[in-house]
């Protein structure tokens, strides 16, 4: 089946339009057909898809559009006939208020569903469309590898187990019965994909509203532990989460609606991106199985998000920027497909947020020596009545430490006992801090910190050590007083 042939490179399509964080596959290779990523795919669906403007879509839904696009009415039809005789013979709406339709594709599944509601303050009834498209990496590969499409180990199918993607477009419309809405243009429930194009967008009427999600994820990871001998084991871990989610709603404004002068729609993108990655290593020595002490560890954690959300009004005026400049219609057909860049059209923007946020941590040990450190970043934008500003802020912490050697084995010992761990103490600490913050705005073509108040730059030093009077703690003594005299002004003799 020539869908299968083309699936691969069309899911890519399907994530690089909505996700400005692409993913990059390279754990397998290319095979015959697949090799060419055109494929002709455009020129052979341009004909017979619906819309003029189908080279816009990626090449899966222009697969889906020549499957349905002769079939979507009697599809619609067949599901309805039941529906409506029931109604003709007083069964009633409250248990039959819509229908589902299902399609597995073998590689992927595809559902459409439609209900109909009464609006509750008018005599109207709202029409929901949901059109879901799902796909399963591992199945996916599987079945292409099976039909020699792509060269790949079971090794690196095994590494996709976690990933799935899912779009579901969803369009909002009215009718005045019940049965004029369950029998409504069906091509709003099964071509509602073709609708999110700059043109198609301006065609939307008053009160109806298209909205489109997409989720990705992808969870990895494993544990192994590999016993050295003498009392030795080694243990390691690693574990990576990635996700990924956008919804782009598009609203024809209506005449009893608060509006605007000229404003016909409103158009908002909100995304998210989070990244999570987790390493563990250690060595231990286990003491005749009573005692277990970590010789060597390290653990890095890194965590990263990164969201965006943007409400944009548009006016009659901007119609024919829409249709004619192509600056203009470049970038809303970008917005309309997901894109966090909002220039050409920064003054129809209502509010505007994007925030991005980044936590480092890392742990390493050896015997009771210990290095610890920190690294949190955040930065907020945001756009509201025509005023730009951008808040940072940016925290750095360094501990370095030796634990005292009664209370890290009490600690074990009690962590064997009842399973429950206990602060160990610090003979000597280092702790270093940095913290810095700002605030920049931009009015008009204008940005500048506006004074120093919106500015600060914090840096703190901490030494501890619990006792310098000792013989054996020399070396803990010079430390003090080097310390001493290198951050205060006070006399190193009171060390």
């Amino acid at each position: 089946m020539f869908i299968n042939r083309i699936l691969l490179t069309t899911i890519l399509s399907l994530i690089h339009l909505q996700m400005a964080y692409a993913v990059e596959f390279t754990h397998f290779k290319l095979k015959g057909s697949l090799q060419d990523r055109n494929m002709g795919i455009k020129s052979r669906f341009a004909s017979s898809a619906k819309s003029n403007t189908a080279v816009e879509y990626p090449p899966l839904l222009l697969e889906i559009a020549e499957l349905l696009g002769d079939k979507y009415e009697e599809i619609g039809k067949k599901e309805t006939d039941e529906l409506i005789k029931n109604h003709q013979l007083g069964g009633g709406v409250l248990n039959f208020s819509g229908f589902s339709w299902y399609k597995p594709m073998g590689n992927y599944n595809i559902t459409a569903n439609r209900e109909v509601a009464p609006e509750l303050f008018s005599d109207r009834w709202i029409v929901h469309d949901t059109f879901t498209i799902y796909i399963e990496a591992s199945t996916l590969l599987t079945n292409f590898r099976d039909q020699d499409l792509i060269e790949i180990t079971n090794e690196a199918i095994g590494a996709f187990a976690g990933l799935t993607f899912q779009r579901v477009y969803h369009y909002y419309h009215f009718a005045d019965t019940y049965l004029d809405g369950l029998t409504a243009d069906f091509s709003k429930l099964f071509l509602s994909f073709t609708r999110f194009n700059g043109k198609n967008v301006l065609g939307i009427s008053p009160y109806e509203a298209l909205k489109k999600n997409d989720s990705f994820s992808f969870n990895a990871g494993g544990l192994v532990k590999m016993p050295i001998g003498n009392g030795l084991d080694l243990e390691g871990g690693a574990l990576m989460q990635t996700s990924y989610a956008s919804e782009v709603m598009i609203q024809g404004v209506g005449p009893d609606e608060v509006s605007k002068p000229d404003e016909f729609l409103r158009l908002s993108v909100e995304k998210t991106y989070n990244k999570e990655a987790a390493a563990q290593i250690s060595l231990q020595y286990d003491f005749f199985n009573l005692l277990k002490l970590s010789l060597l560890s390290f653990e890095l954690g890194y965590d990263f998000t990164k969201s965006h959300k943007a409400y944009l009004t548009f006016y009659e005026s901007d119609k024919d920027l829409i249709k004619n400049s192509s600056s203009h219609a470049r970038e809303f057909k970008n917005i309309i497909q997901g894109s966090d860049v909002v220039e050409q059209w920064e003054q129809n923007v209502t509010s505007l947020e994007d925030r991005i946020k980044e936590n480092l941590s890392s742990k390493y040990s050896f015997l009771l020596f210990g290095n610890m450190k920190k690294r949190a970043t955040e930065q907020v934008r945001i756009i509201k009545n025509g005023v730009e500003k951008v808040f940072f802020k940016h925290y750095g912490e360094s501990v370095k430490y030796i634990q005292s050697l009664v209370s890290r084995i009490f600690g074990t010992l009690i962590r064997k006992i009842f399973d429950f761990s206990t602060k160990i103490q610090n003979r000597a600490e280092l702790k270093k801090q940095l913290k810095i913050e700002y605030e920049k705005v931009r009015d008009l073509n204008v940005a500048t910190v506006e004074n120093t108040g919106q500015f600060s730059v914090q840096i703190k030093y901490y030494f501890q050590v619990a006792r310098t009077d000792k013989w054996y703690n020399r070396i803990l003594h010079k430390s003090a007083q080097s310390y001493t005299k290198r951050l205060t002004n006070l006399n190193t003799n009171i060390v």
